[in-house]
């Protein structure tokens, strides 16, 4: 990791931030290759740090064990050699070393060491104390270590490390991680672009001698093209962030690809955290298909100076105008060294399919973090794990900081305190998610009407327009919602939905209104796309409703923009100018009017686009939802009359119901009886009381409830697969539904533009990863015998009838697979 060019900086403008090597020993620092333990995530979700510090100057020998039985020893721990919070493990550094040679690696637990309590600074003095106290050569007999756990090979001779050795100034390579914001990422992917010395972030490292660095820096000029049609405002860092870390990777791919080389070495900053779950917490601020979006922004480069220009490698046109060809779709990474990672991790990702599965959050993990198991499974290798912030409630994605200047024995306690110190003051200046904007329709003429010619402003008293149907607009004191004990909560009448598209094909997006243009929907299907204006609704609801037409939209009203109006809230006795959706200037009415206040009103909003609930309906989906809420938010605590500040998680994702059945008929009379999970994910969430809190919860899990009705049919299997794999013969019927994806309940303070309380989420179904080692293991039957039998023949000859697979069988695992 750090090499001739390491030295090279120490010599030169960086001298003053990395410590010299001694002379001549540059070389052994060139392959280092650390693997994880331990990193985390840490057992209560709060902010952890994990870190490794390698060293090639002493290590470990035995020439009797294997290449195979060398590099099984990985992660493993030296006897003895243990403390508080940290362990001396044993790594292979690289291909180079060979048989029977390991490196130590004192590692320190990112399980257990949390950010701001001192701990992480502890265990890097008390690693420092261990080497330091450590005599190899006085144990009896001497020179020699035991890996625990590891019968194939013991023991191993210590070389290098004598009574003679500086223990203190021995050289060693840090890696650090810990829980980190996208936007917080991305001010750190800047600073590394820019080529910052002096006052350079302690996680920042340089550039990676093994492959160079591949940073491809997305800026919002990135976004110029008008084919994207994503909203400015919603282009914030943690978006910029997101979208550099996977066209890095995605560029990394057009490179030479060393044999047994992991893609992680493109960058410095490794998401040990899925892609799926990090692209998660964005979702929301992108608009059509992701691959489409990323297939735009691999025409532009940034360079150091952060200018923007086309990459004529993978388009033609201006910048303004880019034209996409196939080059960046065609990209692949490919597997060419002696993994023996499990066979279902793919040897080839083709970059177009890992971006457009991230895009759909299948297969999990993404393929990339799969094809990084045929290395050592670092690129999110820690799966869907994520953490809260340093004194947060706030859960962000985990990330490894690679290629970190050099340090030496005595420096572990420093570096790590300096490190929490950084990572604290990252936390603290990201600690909220950059804005986005309300899709909270405004309410009928009740709310908002214009301001009467008589100019009184005094509303009849039956005219409040207030939902619900009691005109109070407040949950019961009691919590309950009014629901029976049994869960079955039937909701008000205000609850309903627009009905479910007619033509599926069709496929519109909301664009935000800005002070500069209108709202609009941006519908498309079977390869065209129009503009056209959102749908005027009949009550409130969420405003993405107001795009969701159910045919193509010929004859719809375009889009123009509308003039500012002046409208009179007399709920709030305001008159307000309108600027945007939710987005009023607002001035209180004279006092001569006499206006009185009025009471909050709450709002239920669903979207009715299926996600698959298989049998998971009635009160088990209500409970299944409740529980869900409960453990993604703050519950307020029954003493003190419950009241406070309290919010959800907004990024992580629970899984409220596994094993979840499921039929896929796109196979025709046969079809297949598969499992998977539910999962959800809040999208707002803030309250002050427990009694909001409880009735809320309870409400909106019955409007989850209530989506099932008239979106489940009974489904016949000719073949049932009872516990993933068809053991079981004979036809069985199944009711199977599906439940609304985005459910919303918010009460406005009318004397307030925006939501006063809210609670939102999104559900999402996730199949059974299991089947595709069915489908696999079928389109490998068929290939086998597709060869065996041309092989045979020597010809072209067709595959004899009697030893073909069912075509419908093989449709019945693509049907399930979504392909």
């Amino acid at each position: 990791m750090y090499f001739v060019l390491l030295l090279f900086f120490s010599l030169t403008a960086n001298s003053a931030l990395l410590p010299r090597l001694p002379a001549g020993c540059e070389g052994d620092f060139e392959d280092i290759e650390m693997v994880e333990l331990n990193d985390g995530p840490t057992t209560a979700g709060d902010a952890g740090i994990g870190a490794e510090f390698e060293t090639p100057l002493f290590n470990f020998q035995n020439k009797d064990c294997s290449l195979d039985d060398t590099f099984a020893a990985k992660r493993k721990t030296v006897q003895g050699r243990t403390g508080t919070n940290f362990v001396l493990s044993v790594d292979t550094g690289s291909t180079e070393l060979g048989k029977g040679k390991l490196n130590p690696e004192y590692v320190l637990d990112g399980k257990n060491i949390k950010v701001g309590d001192g701990s992480a600074t502890a265990a890097g003095k008390a690693a420092t104390g261990d080497l330091m106290g450590w005599t190899p050569w006085t144990d009896n007999p001497p020179n020699q270590i035991t890996i625990q756990d590891f019968p194939q090979c013991n023991p191993w001779m210590v070389t290098g490390l004598d009574q003679n050795t500086d223990k203190g100034g021995i050289f060693w390579v840090p890696q650090v991680t810990a829980p980190m914001p996208l936007e917080a990422l991305y001010s750190l992917m800047q600073e590394n672009l820019r080529g910052t010395l002096n006052g350079r972030n302690i996680l920042n490292g340089q550039t990676s001698f093994t492959t160079g660095q591949n940073l491809q820096l997305v800026t919002k000029e990135y976004f110029q093209s008008a084919s994207l049609k994503m909203d400015p405002n919603k282009i914030t860092d943690d978006v910029l962030g997101f979208c550099t870390l996977v066209l890095s990777y995605a560029k990394a791919a057009d490179k030479d690809q060393p044999a047994d080389t992991s893609p992680k070495h493109w960058l410095t900053f490794m998401p040990r955290t899925e892609f799926n779950t990090i692209y998660s917490s964005v979702k929301s601020k992108f608009s059509g298909p992701l691959f489409d979006v990323f297939n735009t922004l691999a025409c532009y480069k940034t360079d150091q100076g952060e200018r923007v220009t086309l990459d004529t490698d993978y388009c033609t046109g201006t910048a303004a105008k880019p034209v996409t060809g196939n080059k960046f779709a065609g990209l692949q990474y490919k597997y060419t060294g002696e993994s023996n990672a499990a066979g279902t991790n793919p040897l080839t990702v083709n970059i177009k399919d890992w971006i457009q599965n991230i895009g759909i959050g299948y297969p999990s993990p993404d393929s990339l973090s799969a094809f990084d198991q045929h290395y050592d499974g670092s690129i999110g290798g820690l799966n869907k794990a994520v953490e809260k912030l340093y004194r947060s409630q706030r859960t962000v994605p985990l990330f490894e900081f690679r290629d970190l200047d050099p340090l030496t024995t005595m420096d572990f306690e420093s570096f790590m305190d300096s490190v929490d110190s950084a990572i604290q003051t990252l936390h603290q200046r990201f600690a909220t998610p950059p804005a986005r904007k309300m899709k909270i329709r405004r309410r009928g003429d009740a709310l908002n009407c214009t301001l009467p010619s008589n100019g009184t402003g005094i509303l009849p008293p039956n005219s409040t327009g207030v939902s619900p149907s009691n005109g109070t607009g407040n949950l019961p004191s009691n919590g309950t919602g009014s629901l029976p004990s049994n869960g079955t909560g039937n909701l008000p009448s205000n609850g309903t939905s627009p009905p479910h598209p007619s033509d599926p094909a069709v496929k519109c997006i909301y664009q935000d209104a800005t002070p500069e243009n209108p709202a609009e929907c941006t519908c498309s299907s079977n390869g065209k796309t129009t503009v056209v204006a959102p749908r005027t609704l009949p009550s409130v609801s969420v405003m993405t409703e107001s795009c969701r037409y159910t045919t193509w939209p010929d004859g719809a009203p375009t889009v123009t923009q509308p003039p500012q109006t002046v409208t009179t809230n007399f709920a709030g006795c305001q008159r307000c100018t309108v600027v945007g959706p939710n987005e009023d200037d607002c001035e209180p009415l004279p006092s001569s009017l006499g206006c009185t206040p009025q009471s909050k009103s709450t709002v239920l909003s669903a979207d009715t686009s299926g996600v698959t609930a298989g049998t998971l309906t009635g009160s088990a989906l209500f409970s299944a939802i409740t529980s869900g809420i409960d453990g993604l938010c703050q519950v307020p605590p029954n003493t003190g009359g419950g009241t406070g500040s309290f919010t959800c998680s907004e990024s992580a994702v629970a899984t409220i119901a596994s094993d979840v059945h499921y039929v896929s008929d796109e196979a025709g009379e046969k079809s297949w009886d598969f499992k998977g999970e539910l999962e959800m994910q809040i999208t707002e969430g803030s309250y002050d009381s427990l009694v909001w809190y409880e009735g809320a919860k309870a409400v909106i899990a019955a409007l989850a409830q209530n989506s099932t009705q008239g979106n489940c049919q009974n489904m016949t299997a000719d073949t049932v697969n009872t516990h993933n794999y068809p053991n079981t013969m004979g036809p069985a019927t199944f009711t199977i539904c599906n439940v609304g994806s985005h459910f919303q309940i918010v009460e406005f303070d009318p004397t307030n533009k925006g939501p006063a309380r809210e609670i939102s989420f999104d559900l999402k179904f996730q199949r059974d990863s299991s089947e595709d080692f069915i489908c696999q293991f079928l389109e490998n039957v068929v290939e086998f015998i597709e060869v065996a039998v041309n092989v045979e023949t020597d010809t072209e000859t067709a595959i004899p009838e009697e030893i073909k697979i069912d075509e419908k069988l093989l449709d019945a695992c693509k049907g399930a697979a979504g392909g």
